[in-house]
């Protein structure tokens, strides 16, 4: 891709980022702040993991992601539960609660798209679906190293 379709791209792909987080935090008034609801989100998708595998996939170090994993145990979303194989090592699971709200969360998602894509056209349904599958491929194939892609689509941390 020459520089030109790169930039193009990259400018259409934040503008995204800006329409999608009006539309989840202003819209849909989904309840919890971003970085909370990251954490609970990567752990609906990938299961268990430790405060460091999670602060790698967010980019972000376990001293600023210690603070919002605190907040989510004090508010019984996520438990801190040590791994049975290294005790001085934890996983970090969702309970029940979390789960609750993380799918509450997507049902506002996905009542709030479905209404919006009604009152467009079928051929610009198409081209959102198919465009938003593409994109997301794209972006799991850049961001997602062979170990995280195993852990998403292994059986073990499949929750769906």
């Amino acid at each position: 891709m020459d520089t030109k379709n790169t930039d193009k791209a990259m400018q259409s792909f934040l503008n995204s980022l800006h329409i999608t987080h009006y539309l989840i935090t202003k819209r849909i008034n989904y309840s919890i702040p971003g970085n909370q609801g990251m954490v609970l989100s990567i752990l609906d998708t990938a299961g268990p993991m430790t405060l460091t595998e999670i602060s790698a996939l967010l980019s972000m170090s376990k001293q600023q992601l210690t603070p919002t994993i605190n907040k989510l145990i004090s508010m019984n979303y996520i438990l801190k539960k040590r791994k049975e194989n290294d005790g001085r090592s934890h996983h970090l699971l969702l309970t029940p609660a979390g789960k609750a709200l993380i799918d509450a969360g997507k049902d506002k998602v996905k009542a709030f798209f479905s209404q919006e894509l009604s009152q467009l056209p079928d051929h610009q349904q198409q081209v959102f679906y198919q465009s938003i599958t593409s994109f997301n491929d794209v972006m799991s194939d850049i961001l997602l190293n062979d170990k995280m892609k195993k852990r998403l689509n292994g059986d073990k941390y499949n929750h769906k």
